[in-house]
């Protein structure tokens, strides 16, 4: 496997680790202020642009103190989908290459997670990786790939997987149905 035309093995893995930045589910919020919890005391520049992508600048800027404002141990004063767009905000802001989302947009709506995979798909200047369970964002996607009892099969546009895969994505998308009905 290459990175940037290298073998991944000649890379360090300090300077791998610096053109990656993965974003979790669950993420970890320290009991600071938002602006350092997006920056991780590491100065490069304004928030602003990151808070933007995240489709968060706009609630945190209502908030007395902006960025500023002090969220408590672990986001306790916001509610899940401002602490994965904050998430989000941190992978954006360390500036990578590559981007690992695992399941960021679960507690998003899904006018909210289009508008952020829009934008990541308009700046054009990384890669991005996305693990989902949410169907809406798979259109907007140049590549998917069907993970099938634990191996992935397929990599294509969503379009083309839809006619190699009929029976296998319906039953992952009746899988994951039963998994939200059983969760409300």
């Amino acid at each position: 496997m290459q990175i940037d035309d290298q073998d991944y093995q000649s890379i360090k893995l300090e300077s791998l680790r610096e053109t990656i930045a993965y974003v979790p589910q669950e993420t970890f919020l320290f009991s600071d202020t938002i602006q350092n919890n997006i920056t991780l005391y590491q100065e490069n520049g304004s928030t602003t642009d990151v808070l933007k992508a995240a489709q968060v600048y706009q609630s945190f800027s209502d908030f007395k103190d902006g960025t500023q404002t002090e969220i408590g141990e672990r986001g306790v004063t916001l509610s899940g989908g401002q602490k994965q767009r904050l998430a989000i905000a941190r992978g954006l802001y360390k500036s990578a290459d590559l981007l690992l989302f695992d399941d960021v947009f679960s507690a998003l709506d899904s006018q909210t997670e289009q508008k952020i995979v829009k934008y990541l798909i308009e700046d054009n200047s990384k890669t991005i990786l996305i693990s989902t369970h949410r169907m809406s964002i798979l259109p907007l996607l140049d590549k998917v790939g069907v993970i099938w009892q634990g191996k992935l099969i397929a990599m294509d546009h969503i379009d083309q997987l839809v006619e190699k895969f009929p029976y296998e994505l319906n039953e992952i998308l009746q899988s994951e149905q039963k998994k939200s009905n059983q969760g409300e």
